[in-house]
């Protein structure tokens, strides 16, 4: 898979990229943000291309065997751009891959099943997109399921 760019985030959401858990997860004031409520975690992944990487890094030329500098930036008062957390500090590149399924993890679609894909992230349930209105979803006196003729693909 191709690369759709980098995005820079907090430790928070690198741990949870990498572990599913961060140690914010366990103190008693927890995170500031939810960790990669910005993202698709099925979209993106640790660390940075191999074209993103300095010219002069060994890994842009295919070297994985050498640690580098390129992936961290060591304190920044950037926001996350993982969960939006305006806390300053370290930064870690993630990779938005190319082929992501349209609307995978940013539908706007409070459809019960659409809306499963982003249920974890923390979010107002939205309202129905158009193609589920169309379609009927939501209908309290319907099915729960989700009426779209390309739904649970197809």
């Amino acid at each position: 898979m191709n690369s759709n760019g980098t995005i820079w985030v907090c430790q928070d959401c690198i741990m949870h990229a990498a572990n599913g858990e961060c140690g914010s997860c366990h103190d008693s004031e927890g995170h500031d943000c939810e960790p990669l409520s910005l993202t698709d975690p099925r979209t993106t992944v640790p660390g940075m291309a191999r074209e993103e990487h300095a010219e002069d890094c060994p890994r842009r030329n295919g070297d994985d065997s050498t640690d580098c500098d390129c992936e961290t930036d060591t304190y920044s008062t950037s926001q996350c751009e993982g969960c939006g957390s305006y806390l300053h500090g370290e930064r870690h590149a993630m990779t938005i891959l190319e082929d992501t399924p349209p609307q995978s993890g940013t539908s706007t679609c409070a459809c019960r099943d659409c809306f499963e894909i982003i249920m974890a992230r923390n979010v107002a349930r939205p309202e129905l997109c158009e193609d589920c209105h169309t379609a009927g979803c939501g209908d309290p006196n319907g099915s729960m399921e989700c009426q779209r003729e390309d739904a649970y693909n197809g």
